[in-house]
């Protein structure tokens, strides 16, 4: 039997339930004063220096005691392992819920910095919206500008097209215009030049007069001369205000 069955085992034979009037009445309960705490006989004495009778028991009630000792304690034992398994998972809770804790002010932490940069970007998106919607409308407004302006860049280069061909008539005209002065130059010249030759046959023709009018005995001949002269100015005359070098040759080919 083990060492901790056989001192139950003594307990238990040793102290025992009480039994009034046993051995006589030896064992009576009495008050003692606590300098005379001495037992009588087969009692003990409690906490309030009272008697107190014991009972012994049999071997077989002591053996049976002891046998539910012996289950007890290894109970007891069974107990004091899982007591000492549930202190280790408190423990390990305690540390899991210290972890879950610092974890949770941790995430608590990153979920506060993830609001305020959430917070940052949306103040952000909007700042960005507010801009694109501003420069949607300023784009808006410079395709309308483009629109008017290639609207009149249209009517510009219909102007110009116009000018161009206005420009090209009077290019054409005033060759023509060169074309009929040059031809009117040529004619100024020729009649120019006829005026002067008449001028000049006509000088001749009045020494010729003077000539003639210094001699009295040709004075017929004068007479006779005098009017071919006068035709001949009025030959002259008509040439210098119509006439072209086809009638200066005409005239030559009569004189």
């Amino acid at each position: 039997m083990k060492r901790s069955s056989v001192a139950i085992l003594m307990g238990a034979v040793l102290l025992s339930l009480p039994v009034e009037g046993q051995a006589g009445g030896c064992c009576a309960p009495r008050v003692v004063r606590p300098s005379c705490c001495a037992p009588p006989p087969g009692c003990i004495v409690q906490s309030n220096c009272s008697a107190k009778p014991v009972m012994i028991l049999s071997y077989t009630d002591a053996l049976a005691r002891a046998k539910d000792a012996d289950r007890a304690e290894a109970e007891l034992k069974k107990v004091r392992k899982e007591l000492a398994a549930l202190k280790a998972t408190l423990e390990s809770t305690r540390k899991q819920l210290a972890q879950a804790r610092s974890d949770a002010a941790a995430n608590k932490k990153r979920a506060d910095e993830q609001t305020a940069l959430a917070q940052s970007l949306r103040k952000q998106l909007d700042a960005t919206k507010a801009s694109l919607q501003k420069e949607v409308a300023a784009r808006k407004k410079a395709e309308t500008s483009c629109a008017a302006a290639t609207q009149t860049v249209k009517q510009l280069q219909k102007q110009v097209a116009q000018l161009t061909k206005d420009n090209q008539a009077l290019k054409t005209q005033l060759a023509g215009e060169r074309k009929a002065h040059q031809q009117a130059a040529k004619q100024l010249q020729a009649a120019q030049a006829e005026v002067k030759r008449l001028s000049a046959r006509l000088a001749e023709l009045e020494e010729k007069l003077k000539k003639q009018q210094s001699k009295p005995e040709s004075q017929a001949a004068v007479r006779e001369e005098k009017p071919k002269v006068v035709s001949e100015q009025n030959k002259g005359e008509d040439e210098g205000s119509g006439s072209g070098p086809g009638d200066e040759g005409s005239q030559q080919a009569q004189r």
